[in-house]
Parts: C-alpha cells; structure tokens; sequence
C-alpha cells in the first residue's frame, strides 16, 4: 500500500488505520477456498476479483453515522455530516480541495444547537456517543477481541443504537471479517435469489467460514 500522509501524525498509525479501512490488514490467502467450496461464491468472486470491504474510519464514526442516518434520506444525512465537520471538525488541505473530518469527541460535547436537519434528540445521542468513545466503548481493538454478543451487548448500552446499528458498527467499525450478518434482509433476499427461494441463509453461510462478512459484502456488491 503506498500513499501521501497531510499533516503531522504518525506515519506507522496513518499506516495501521488506513491498512484496517481498506481491509488490507487481513491474510487474505485463505479466501479464495470459500470459492471452491461453495461456486456461487467462487463466480462471484471471478467477477469481483480481489474486493475487500471498505470500512469506516472507526467504530465512533460508523456510531455517529448511524444516529445521523436513521430514518433520513441518504443525501441528507451526508449534509448533516459535512456541515457538521465543516462547522466543528478538524480541516485538512489534500490537494486543491479541504476536506473537513467528522468532529471528534470532545467537540460534539460541546455542540450546543443542531444544524438543520438534526433534531435535538439526534443531538442528544451523538454526544451520547461521543462520551462513549471517550470512556473506551468504542475502542476497535477492544470491539474486535470481544465476542460479537458480549460487543453488541456493549454498543447497545449508548443511547440510540439498537441490534441492527450495533452490528454495523461492529461489522464496518472494526473491520470484521467473520461476523454473522444475515439478519440483515437485503442480504437474506440476495441468498434466495442466488441459492433459490427455500434457501437458509444461517445454513448457506455456514460454509463462508472464516470469511462471512466479506462474503456478505461480495454478495451485495455483486447484486
């Protein structure tokens, strides 16, 4: 992986950080054995060859990205978070162009009126949230050593985020790459339509080991 670093951190943790987004701390040797055990996999990944999900920056903003797009359109919430990284957030010069990160902790603690578009309980979980990545709930290498019941569990303590949210922050926070997710129903409705209509998703994905999630991912990108 090769890249520029803007800025004054350090280049080792630039490195560990954009290595986990992209997926690309991972042995992926193994993967292409899911392919041979299962061919729907094994096409699927000849189509897509060498996709490796792309993950959020951190847990803490998978979190606030969840509190920010529940029951909102898409374009808006991606509003809302700019505007907020605009206003409150740290700005960086890439180029030509300034891009504005998502304000850290302390800074939605300190947010004292919603943009439009945020309405005050969505305020109140964001520094709900913010607080929690301040105590430690949001740690990524804490979430990742957890098992998933004991890590939602822990997620689901933060105002606002409920089961689905708490796998999404797990699943594209960390970067995991062997969590369950077929509750999710898009995923569930591609498996029937891959598999056939009385296929059983839990049963189906069973075979994916150690790779469920990127598998889940190769599915729906695939759709």
């Amino acid at each position: 992986m090769h890249g520029e670093v803007w800025g004054t951190g350090a280049v080792d943790v630039v490195a560990q950080q954009m290595a986990r987004i992209m997926s690309l701390d991972v042995d992926a040797s193994q993967y292409p054995e899911v392919g041979k055990r299962d061919p729907v996999v094994g096409a699927l990944q000849e189509l897509r060859p060498g996709l490796r999900p792309v993950n959020f920056h951190s847990p803490y903003e998978a979190a606030t990205w969840s509190i920010i797009s529940a029951r909102t359109p898409n374009a808006t919430a991606r509003r809302i978070r700019t505007e907020l990284g605009a206003r409150y957030g740290n700005t960086f010069g890439a180029g030509d162009t300034p891009l504005h990160a998502f304000p850290l902790p302390q800074s939605v603690l300190e947010i004292e009126e919603p943009p439009p578009g945020l309405t005050d309980e969505k305020l109140r979980r964001l520094k709900d949230v913010a607080q929690a990545a301040l105590d430690g709930l949001l740690e990524v290498n804490a979430l990742r050593a957890m098992g998933a019941a004991e890590a939602e569990a822990q997620l689901q303590t933060i105002r606002g985020i409920g089961p689905f949210y708490s796998q999404l922050i797990l699943v594209r926070g960390t970067g995991a790459v062997d969590r369950a997710v077929t509750a999710e129903k898009r995923l569930r409705a591609r498996i029937c339509e891959l598999y056939g209509p009385h296929a059983d998703p839990d049963e189906i994905a069973e075979k994916w080991r150690p790779f469920r999630t990127w598998t889940a991912v190769l599915l729906r990108s695939t759709a």
